[in-house]
């Protein structure tokens, strides 16, 4: 830049100086700008050189601080980008035979950690030890709800008919006195006391009195699984009804060793009738408070608190004590409570005090000592204990009939209900039962003697 030959002063001198300054800045600004304007396109047109198949200008492609020679053109291969490489290569592993997985955790396997082989599930075993159902077990195993039903529904008959004066004072007494040495002579004949075995099998056929029991047990002798005897059948029929798991076989060593009929003794007879004596002198004593108990309440009040625990005491009672072959305590202790305070309730409406002994009394017979018995028949005999169901259902659905024929119509379907149409349905629904089996389950290990 040229300027006039001027007289300057020093202010002059100075902003001259400041414009040729910012000049120069300018311009090496202008040069840096279009150095990296070039450099600039020079990378676009490298990559799209890339691209297309063929190198840049200078011999570098996109990755121009790495710099690579240029691919042979003549050749005619084109140059794949890094993810079709990748690709191909994990094609190339994939098409590798891999050796074969093994189920060990010591080795390092080119599989993965959730790897599963396809053989996983030719082990696989469904229903492998699923017993095949039977109608009739499963019919049986419901005679212990239908006995317990129809107790309740026998007390509430018998305290209706005592309430309108149909069941005098001295036929409730003989029948709970019929009842409880009936009860006690069933279980002295069919459950003799044992040591370490007895008669404890329910494939057998129920004897009719003691002189059949002492001789099937000595037709039974020689061989303690009932093979030899001509009652071994169910029923003496020779088919048996099944058999309780856990029930021990059948033999008579333990009554051969005096272990058995003979451990009955006068003794503990007279022990067992002593302490039942005092038992009915304080219900005695006790049946003029019980009978007053409730004389402040409604009649109302009383019988739906009534009903109230008589379902209490069929949803909470423990039909498995009677279902069961193992030695075991009564676990029905709510239901149990349930049923005598129901008893005690109703018999306090009654107008006597020697009523109020009876029903209690009776109570006291079926839903304490009962459940009792009822177990002892069941092991002992599967026929006797559908003898007992036959027996229990009969006289109550005819003294419910004779009452109110509506309720006896209630009870007759609830029978059906429990006895006939559940087993079949859990029979029917037997067919969904699915169990798996297979190598990942816990092994079994089988005890041999």
């Amino acid at each position: 830049m040229h300027h006039d030959q001027q007289p300057q002063g020093p202010l002059t001198a100075h902003l001259v100086s400041r414009l040729e300054s910012t000049e120069a800045l300018l311009a090496e600004e202008r040069a840096s700008n279009q150095a990296l304007s070039d450099e600039l396109l020079r990378l676009r047109a490298g990559g799209a050189t890339a691209a297309g198949g063929g190198g840049s200008s200078d011999g570098y492609d996109k990755d121009y601080d790495s710099p690579r020679p240029r691919p042979n053109s003549s050749a005619g291969t084109p140059v794949e980008g890094g993810t079709e490489r990748a690709r191909r290569q994990g094609r190339a592993e994939e098409e590798r035979p891999r050796p074969p997985w093994q189920n060990v955790l010591y080795k390092r396997q080119p599989y993965a950690d959730n790897h599963v082989p396809g053989s996983f599930l030719e082990k696989l075993v469904t229903n492998a030890y699923v017993r095949q159902p039977d109608l009739r077990l499963y019919v049986i195993n419901t005679f212990a709800v239908t006995q317990q039903i129809s107790a309740v529904t026998l007390f509430l008959v018998v305290f209706m008919r005592t309430q309108d004066g149909l069941i005098s004072v001295g036929t409730m007494v003989m029948v709970d006195l019929l009842l409880l040495f009936g009860g006690y002579a069933t279980v002295f004949l069919v459950s003799p006391k044992r040591n370490n075995a007895g008669i404890s099998g329910v494939n057998g056929a129920a004897p009719g009195s003691l002189a059949r029991l002492k001789g099937r047990i000595k037709h039974e002798g020689d061989d303690p699984y009932g093979r030899g005897g001509g009652s071994g059948g169910s029923g003496g029929g020779g088919v048996p009804l099944g058999n309780d798991e856990g029930a021990s076989p059948r033999t008579a060593a333990g009554l051969a060793d005096g272990n058995g009929l003979d451990d009955l003794s006068l003794s503990s007879v007279s022990s067992t009738l002593a302490s039942f004596f005092l038992f009915l002198a304080i219900l005695r004593i006790m049946a003029p408070v019980l009978r007053t108990l409730t004389v402040s309440y409604s009649d109302d009040t009383i019988y739906a608190l009534a009903v109230t625990l008589s379902f209490l005491h069929l949803a909470f009672h423990d039909y498995s004590y009677a279902n069961t072959s193992s030695s075991g305590h009564f676990q029905g202790t709510l239901s149990l409570n349930a049923a005598i305070f129901a008893a005690v309730l109703l018999a306090s409406r009654l107008e006597s005090n020697e009523k109020v002994f009876g029903l209690v009394l009776f109570a006291l017979e079926l839903f304490a000592f009962f459940p009792l018995a009822r177990r002892e028949v069941k092991r002992h005999s599967l026929l006797l204990h559908a003898s007992v169901t036959s027996a229990m259902v009969l006289p109550t659905g005819l003294l419910l009939y004779l009452r109110h024929p509506t309720l006896f119509t209630a009870y007759l379907g609830t029978v059906v209900l429990v006895t006939v149409a559940c087993p079949l349905w859990l029979l029917r629904v037997q067919r969904y039962k699915l169990r798996i089996e297979g190598p990942w389950d816990i092994a079994h290990v089988e005890a041999h003697p």
